[in-house]
């Protein structure tokens, strides 16, 4: 549930018996309505994690990030993985892997699976709090010029795989990096028709992260940002995730973001708390 105010100072209460529409609009359709005040989430009880950072680097990142991929196809429901890939300053390929592992067992079987894969360097896998989890990359907003672009995929091919660490290397002048962010488990299992959400199909989440702080190289990186996100795009399902947009995404992009039904029903949300288009500096659904 959520209490909002509208641009027109009008207050509304949003739960699944009062304005359910607009509840699920703000499932995903952002600060296009009004400013939260107020928000109800359902909670899980997660006290103790397995997780951290494994840490790849050189020749063996290709085939760690391949047991990426082929662990997190097998994996079951308590645990999720994401991936980063990167170069160091040297311009060798790195990699970095983290799980999060919410069950019982001392020694999941992921885990040491992807213990196992090419090139580890650093192990920072082990039991701490949920908290702690949650700083695994923890970085620094707000102190770098950054640009991102990406797309959905429902698979991670060995030809995609090529590309993204291809794609890394062209980038000569670290940091910058490529985000794998894994959608198995409880994003399949939600009713699709209960939030304006458009990725429910997807297997992986694929950003494309260009970060600098010369302002006089900002052509040169958003180029590479530009340039990898579109060889992506022969694996892409969707507009991408929309939370990652950059304000210069076109409308279309935003659409296929959400799904045209679902933007269509945006729209109309739009045009009932937001008619001129007050909030207009996010993703954007315009009005009607």
């Amino acid at each position: 549930a959520a209490e909002l105010v509208t641009p027109s100072g009008e207050s509304v209460h949003a739960n699944v018996d009062e304005s359910p529409e607009l509840l699920w609009g703000l499932r995903g359709g952002g600060g296009n309505f009004g400013v939260v005040t107020r928000a109800k989430f359902l909670l899980h009880p997660v006290e103790r994690v397995i997780g951290g950072r494994l840490s790849y680097a050189g020749e063996g990142v290709r085939k760690a990030l391949c047991a990426f991929r082929d662990v997190d196809r097998d994996a079951g429901g308590e645990i999720s993985i994401q991936a980063q890939l990167s170069t160091d300053e040297s311009l060798v390929p790195t990699l970095e892997i983290a799980p999060c592992y919410t069950g019982a067992g001392a020694d999941p079987d992921e885990v040491r699976a992807l213990r196992a894969a090419a090139g580890l360097v650093d192990d920072g896998v082990r039991a701490q709090g949920f908290l702690d989890q949650q700083r695994v990359f923890d970085p620094g907003y707000g102190v770098d010029r950054n640009y991102w672009k990406g797309h959905f995929v429902r698979e991670l091919r060995d030809e995609l795989i090529d590309v993204l660490v291809d794609s890394m290397a062209a980038l000569d002048q670290p940091p910058g990096a490529i985000l794998i962010e894994s959608l198995r488990g409880a994003p399949k299992d939600v009713d699709p028709d209960s939030a304006a959400l458009g990725y429910r199909d997807a297997a992986f989440n694929l950003s494309v992260m260009a970060s600098w702080t010369d302002p006089a190289v900002d052509d040169e990186h958003i180029a590479w940002a530009r340039e990898t996100a579109a060889a992506i795009e022969p694996w892409s399902i969707s507009g991408g995730y929309a939370n990652y947009m950059q304000a210069d995404e076109p409308l279309e992009r935003v659409r296929a973001a959400f799904g045209a039904d679902s933007f269509d029903r945006l729209r109309a949300l739009k045009t009932r708390y937001d008619p001129g288009n007050v909030l207009h500096r996010n993703q954007n659904v315009p009005p009607l």
